[in-house]
């Protein structure tokens, strides 16, 4: 998707109707080779475009990504239907180094990396080397057999502080790609919270991975691409509920006041008017609750300078001219 969206109303109305039966989603890059005076300058910028359809797009149950090998990843991720209930997200390896790349992505990206508890400590301790370190990501070594993989795994599932599972496995281990992939599809059979696996390595799991792809189970070959993806299956989770989400009703005492504002419509109506000035926007903003930015009108450099001080910096001028809209 480039550039902005024509009518939005339109937009809007025809995404929430297929949202709520196929998934929808968008990639939107952020825009960085806007011009830069303009962009610095312009109105829009101010309230950041980016952020506006971020809340559009939740509103109305779409998932956005940023770039186009998250758009197949999120795709077939989506097609599973197997949704996380939460952000927390275990990861279980036989190489350390790369399970703990895993939840730092996580935690870059906003996502929470499952904490275990003591109840699933204490059974892993009874199938883990004493030197496992009792956290997440959950090492269970390079010498780990499929059975190892298997027990943590399911044990892992089964404690309710986690909300989904990452399986990462490379080929310097005693485990066969092929052998765990058959664990991995059991292991995602017996539960419903949603398995995801990244095999890191080159043409000797390609037959790994293609079991795993035909049973629908998400398979990265990167931990950045799996952890990224599980966190647009969470993000597309909350928007569907946002999407059936019915706002509340507003009680008629509580309904803001009318009467006012129709009268200086109609009067900026009967002027000649084709748009209300900022301060009459703003005014109207505020008389329904909504938070606009913080305003104030200088006729001199003084009064410029004593609006800033009490504003607080940094600061945007502006032309306030009836001839100009921005």
């Amino acid at each position: 998707m480039k550039g902005n969206i024509g009518d939005v109303r339109k937009f809007t109305s025809a995404a929430k109707g297929f949202a709520r039966n196929k998934p929808i989603i968008i990639l939107k890059p952020a825009n960085l080779m806007d011009s830069g005076e303009h962009s610095l300058t312009h109105v829009g910028n101010m309230v950041g475009n980016d952020a506006v359809y971020n809340a559009v797009f939740r509103r109305i149950g779409v998932v956005r990504v940023k770039e186009a090998s998250d758009l197949f990843n999120v795709a077939g991720a989506l097609y599973t239907r197997r949704l996380p209930a939460g952000p927390r997200l275990l990861v279980i390896t036989n190489v350390d180094g790369v399970g703990i790349i895993a939840t730092n992505t996580l935690i870059a990206l906003g996502g929470e990396p499952a904490e275990l508890s003591d109840e699933t400590i204490r059974k892993l301790n009874e199938i883990l080397p004493a030197r496992w370190n009792a956290g997440n990501p959950v090492d269970v070594f390079r010498e780990a057999e499929v059975e190892r993989f298997s027990q943590t795994a399911k044990l892992c599932l089964n404690d309710p502080l986690v909300d989904g599972l990452l399986i990462i496995y490379t080929p310097l281990g005693a485990a066969k790609p092929d052998e765990l992939a058959r664990a991995v599809i059991d292991i995602e059979a017996s539960s419903r919270k949603p398995v995801i696996a990244t095999y890191l390595g080159g043409k000797d799991l390609i037959e790994g991975r293609d079991m795993l792809c035909r049973k629908n189970i998400p398979v990265y070959e990167t931990p950045e691409e799996a952890v990224r993806t599980y966190l647009y299956m969470y993000n597309y989770k909350r928007n569907l509920e946002l999407l059936y989400e019915t706002p509340g009703e507003l009680s008629v005492d509580k309904a803001p006041p009318k009467n006012n504002l129709k009268a200086f419509v109609r009067r900026a109506i009967k002027e000649g008017c084709l748009m209300l000035s900022e301060e009459q926007s703003r005014r109207f903003l505020n008389t329904y609750g909504i938070p606009a930015l913080t305003t104030r009108v200088a006729r001199n450099l003084d009064e410029a300078v004593t609006a800033a001080n009490e504003i607080g910096y940094p600061v945007v001028l502006k032309i306030a001219s009836p001839d100009i809209i921005y």
